[in-house]
């Protein structure tokens, strides 16, 4: 499977969202809520 990510949509949205996730699940939800947010933003495609 791959995985294509638009690098040049990647803003203020997914830092946002990492930082939010951080502050209220921790590390992990934050990494795992940023991936969800660029995945419904189209940034993040499976093939």
């Amino acid at each position: 499977m791959a995985v294509d990510v638009n690098w040049g949509a990647i803003g203020l949205v997914s830092v946002l969202a990492f930082l939010i996730g951080w502050f209220i699940f921790g590390l992990l939800g934050a990494v795992i809520l940023a991936i969800i947010v660029m995945v419904l933003m189209g940034i993040i495609k499976f093939h």
